[in-house]
C-alpha cells in the first residue's frame, strides 16, 4: 500500500516491481477475487510463467516445429496419442510454422539465432583483419548460451516443482495429458522442450536415476560430438536442469518433423532405417572416424544398411536445408555389464568417450545391443575387451600415477598475482602479504581452505575423467591406491558424497510423489530428517 492510497490496490507499474516470490500469490489472489481489481488483464503485472491456462492450452503445445521424440510426432503409428494430437493441432501438417499463445511464452527461435552466430564466427575466422567482429560474435554467442540456460533453469524448476499436480493446475501445462513411452510429460515454453528423465517404461527397471543417467550421457556425447563434428552438422541446444531430485533435459526446438525429415537412422526401433543422402553419409563417416566409431549393419533383412553411431540416432535436414543430429545418448558404446548387474545396464552404462578415442580398435555403437544383430560376435567381443582394457590396464595405471602425485598446493592469491601480472606490476611480495593479513583479519582463512579442498577433489574427477575413467569405478580406483597415499581419503570422500546425493534425490523425489506440493518447506524438511 503507498502512502495515502487509503486502501487502493497500487498501480500496474509498481507492482511489476514486487518481489518474484511474492508474485504468485498476488496472481492467487487475483484468481479468488476476480471482480475486485481494478485491471483489465492481471497479465500486466504478472510474468508470463504465472499466469492461469486454460484446458485447451495443451493443444496449442505442439505450435511449434520440433518432433523430438517418437511420441511427439502427431503422423507416427508408434504414438498413443497420435490421432488426439492430430485432431487438436488440424494445420500442423500444413504449415512448419505456428503462431505460439502467448500462455505457452515467447516464440524464441533459438535455433536460429545460435545458427546465425555460428556462421558468422566461421566467416570471420576466413577474413583478414577481423578480430573485433570475431570477437563481438563469440561474446555474442557466449551471452545467447547464458540466455538459454537461465531460461531454462528459471522454467525448468517451475515445470519440475509442479509435476505431481493435475494438468489442469499447472503454470506449464504439458504437450498433452499422456505421458510418453521413454519417459514422463513433455512441455514447450519459450521455444524450448522439456523433457523428464524419469523412467515409467520400465527401460531402466523403473529406476529415474538410472533415467538421469542416459540423459547426462547426451549431454556429454552433444560436447563430443561438437568438438569434431563438421561445420556442414548442426545440434540444438541442450541443458540438465536438476531441482528436487529430478532431471529435467530442456531441448531448442529444431525445424524437424519425423519421417518428413529423417534421412539418417531409425525412429522406429530399428526397423526402418535410412542413409539416404549421400552429403549427410559422408559427414557421418567423418565423425564415426574421428570418435573411433566403426561402419556396422543395422536394420531387418532385407531391409539392411551400413552407418556410424547406434542405429536410433537420428539425422534430419531441416526445413532450413541444415543437417541436425538428435538422440545421441548410445553413440558410445555400452561397457560390458559385470556378473549380477542388471540386463539392461547397457542403456545408461556407456564407455566414456576419452577411453573409445585412444582405444586400438573401432568399436560398434549398438554392440552388446538388439540393434547389433549382425555380426554381433565380432562387436560384441570388441567392447568386452575394452571393457576389460579399462578395468585391467587404464584404472591400475591411474591408480600408479596418482601414488606418485603428491598433494597439490593450491596458491589463494593466484587471482591476484595474475591481475599484479596484468597490470605490469612486478615487486608483488608487499601486496601480496597485505592481501594475506588482510584475509586473516576477517576470518577467511577457513573458507578459502574449503575452496582449496573443492579444487582438490574436483582434480580427481577431472583426471580420471580424461583417462576415460567412469566415476563409478572409483571404488577400483581406491582399491588400487597406497594406504599412505593422501588420495586415499579424498577419493573416499568423493565417493561417499556422491552416495548421499544419490540418497537424497531419491528421498526428495519420494516426498515430492507424497506431499504432490509446490512448497518448497517440505523438501527442506525431507533434507533435514535425511541429516
Amino acid at each position: 500500500r503507498r502512502k495515502g492510497s487509503r486502501g487502493h490496490i497500487p498501480p500496474a507499474s509498481s507492482l511489476r516491481h514486487l518481489d518474484r516470490p511474492f508474485q504468485p500469490h498476488l496472481l492467487s489472489l487475483v484468481r479468488q477475487h476476480p471482480l475486485v481489481h481494478r485491471f483489465n488483464d492481471p497479465r500486466s503485472f504478472t510474468p508470463s510463467a504465472f499466469l492461469p491456462t486454460p484446458p485447451e492450452a495443451d493443444q496449442i503445445a505442439l505450435s511449434h516445429y520440433y518432433s523430438y521424440s517418437e511420441d511427439m510426432d502427431p503422423t507416427s503409428s508408434q504414438s498413443p496419442s497420435a490421432v488426439q494430437t492430430a485432431q487438436s493441432v488440424p494445420n500442423l501438417r500444413s504449415s512448419v510454422f505456428v503462431d505460439v499463445d502467448d500462455r505457452q511464452g515467447i516464440n524464441k527461435d533459438w535455433n536460429k539465432r545460435i545458427r546465425t552466430l555460428n556462421e558468422t564466427i566461421v566467416r570471420q575466422r576466413g577474413a583478414a583483419e577481423s578480430d573485433d567482429r570475431l570477437l563481438e560474435a563469440l561474446q555474442a554467442k557466449l551471452d545467447l548460451v547464458k540466455d538459454f540456460v537461465a531460461t531454462a533453469k528459471r522454467y525448468g524448476e517451475i515445470i519440475i516443482s509442479e509435476l505431481h499436480l493435475p494438468v489442469e493446475k499447472k503454470t506449464i501445462p504439458p504437450v498433452t495429458k499422456q505421458a510418453g513411452v521413454a519417459g514422463g510429460e513433455k512441455y514447450v515454453y519459450h521455444g524450448i522442450f522439456f523433457k523428464f528423465a524419469i523412467d515409467k517404461s520400465g527401460l531402466f527397471h523403473y529406476n529415474d536415476e538410472w533415467a538421469a543417467k542416459q540423459a547426462g550421457a547426451e549431454l556429454r556425447n552433444l560436447i563430443a560430438l561438437e568438438a569434431v563434428g563438421p561445420v556442414t552438422v548442426s545440434f540444438p541446444l541442450l541443458v540438465l536442469v536438476e531441482y528436487l531430485g529430478f532431471r529435467l533435459v530442456a531441448v531448442s526446438i529444431l525445424p524437424v518433423r519425423g519421417e518428413t525429415t529423417l534421412v539418417y537412422g531409425s525412429r522406429d526401433g530399428g526397423k526402418t532405417v535410412k542413409t539416404t543422402n549421400a552429403n549427410i553419409n559422408g559427414s557421418m563417416k567423418q565423425i564415426g572416424e574421428a570418435l573411433n566409431i566403426k561402419e556396422h549393419t543395422v536394420g531387418r533383412p532385407p531391409n539392411t544398411t551400413n552407418l556410424y553411431g547406434p542405429a536410433d540416432l537420428e539425422g534430419h535436414v531441416g526445413f532450413d536445408k541444415r543437417f541436425y543430429l538428435l538422440d545421441f545418448a548410445r553413440i558410445f558404446p555400452a561397457e560390458s555389464p559385470f556378473l549380477g548387474e542388471p540386463e539392461k545396464s547397457v542403456f545408461w552404462r556407456f564407455l566414456r568417450p576419452e577411453l573409445v578415442v585412444k582405444y586400438p580398435v573401432p568399436l560398434s555403437s549398438d554392440a552388446l545391443s538388439r540393434f547389433g544383430r549382425h555380426n554381433k560376435v565380432v562387436h560384441n567381443a570388441e567392447v568386452v575387451q575394452a571393457t576389460t582394457y579399462l578395468l585391467e590396464e587404464v584404472i591400475p595405471a591411474f591408480s600408479e600415477r596418482l601414488n606418485r602425485v603428491r598433494r597439490p598446493e593450491f596458491n589463494k592469491n593466484k587471482e591476484l598475482e595474475d591481475f599484479l601480472l596484468a597490470e605490469g606490476i612486478e615487486d608483488q611480495s608487499e601486496l601480496l602479504a597485505l592481501a594475506e593479513r588482510r584475509a586473516n583479519k576477517r576470518s577467511k582463512k577457513k573458507r578459502n581452505r574449503w575452496k582449496n579442498e573443492a579444487e582438490f577433489y574436483e582434480y580427481v574427477v577431472k583426471e580420471a575423467h580424461l583417462e576415460g575413467i567412469n566415476i563409478r569405478h572409483l571404488g577400483l580406483v581406491w582399491r588400487l591406491l597406497d594406504a599412505t597415499s593422501v588420495w586415499k581419503q579424498v577419493i573416499m570422500e568423493e565417493m561417499l558424497a556422491r552416495t548421499f546425493k544419490s540418497i537424497l534425490f531419491a528421498a526428495l523425489r519420494d516426498t515430492a510423489k507424497k506431499e504432490k506440493s509446490v512448497a518448497e518447506s517440505c523438501y527442506f524438511r525431507c533434507a533435514r530428517d535425511l541429516l
